[in-house]
């Protein structure tokens, strides 16, 4: 749409200079999220997994009444799993939140039988999903993915209201900034870990472990020295500030100052020129009331 050349946004100010392209605040707080969790391998990962279990289930009558089977034996007061829209990242926080808080042991359960019980594809599928279950890589990113993508579904919802103020839109967007902000502190991060760490155990999940050093090929080594992890926690310490800092970039390129045309300022220099509009003297305007006085207006000749 603001295509420098030839969007939509370059075609109308070229009729009408004055104009100010706004882009969607909403569309706009969903491209951060959606470029930050392609570049998290962790998130991207869990996500994956999410996405994956939802399709398994749901798309079989036979799972999915096994899974409703297993989570009535649970008594759990959720109804359901949700889908995660492929398109609208910040609704995601829902479907994270059945999956960790609810369904994780009736997924692990309903996936092993599947894979003890079906000898096709979903079988060879439902046993990778309980591999990747019983990691803590995956606890981690769908814990991570829950508490960022919860933020931005709450600063969502207020850029959708139909009576949203510019000032009211920005400082929502600046409330968030600094969410993630504050989460970008050691005491967070550890309020955070031992939380995994506790959920872990109660999974009864491993315990996270240090990745497998591998030496990159030489036509890929600059030279610069390789980053070793001295344990688990700093490991997961420089994912957890990585997710938070490339959100906080991605906020800050999508809704700086440089990329929000739309300002008050230049609102109210806009308006300006209605004050000369209002004064200029309207055309005379005979109002219709009758089929008579329409037809007496009529040039016969």
């Amino acid at each position: 749409m603001q295509g420098r050349l030839s969007g939509v946004a370059a075609r109308i100010r070229k009729d009408v200079p004055q104009a100010l392209p706004v882009h969607c605040l909403a569309h706009s707080l969903n491209l951060c999220l959606q470029d930050s969790g392609r570049k998290i391998t962790l998130l991207r990962d869990a996500l994956d997994i999410v996405r994956e279990i939802v399709q398994l289930i749901k798309k079989s009558p036979k799972r999915k009444h096994l899974f409703s089977e297993k989570l009535t034996n649970h008594e759990s007061v959720h109804k359901g799993l949700k889908p995660l829209c492929p398109t609208r990242w910040t609704v995601r926080a829902e479907a994270l939140d059945a999956v960790l808080k609810q369904y994780y042991k009736v997924i692990i359960e309903t996936m092993e039988e599947v894979h003890s019980t079906t000898h096709d594809e979903y079988g060879l599928k439902a046993g990778g999903i309980v591999t990747a279950l019983e990691k803590f890589d995956t606890l981690f990113g769908l814990q991570l993915g829950h508490l960022l993508f919860g933020c931005a579904e709450n600063t969502s919802k207020v850029l959708q209201a139909k009576d949203l103020l510019i000032q009211e839109a920005m400082s929502a967007v600046n409330v968030t900034r600094a969410f993630y902000q504050r989460q970008r502190q050691d005491d967070a991060f550890n309020v955070f870990y031992d939380s995994v760490l506790k959920g872990a155990k109660e999974l009864e999940i491993g315990e996270p472990v240090l990745p497998r050093y591998r030496k990159a090929p030489q036509r890929y080594d600059d030279g610069a020295p390789h980053v070793q992890f001295s344990n688990p926690r700093s490991f997961y310490r420089q994912k957890y500030f990585e997710a938070c800092d490339l959100l906080i970039q991605e906020l800050h390129d999508h809704f700086g100052q440089e990329k929000q045309e739309f300002t008050v300022e230049k609102l109210e220099k806009q308006l300006g020129i209605l004050v000369d509009v209002i004064h200029v003297e309207l055309p005379e305007v005979k109002k219709v009331t009758s089929a008579s006085v329409y037809i007496s207006e009529i040039d016969y000749d």
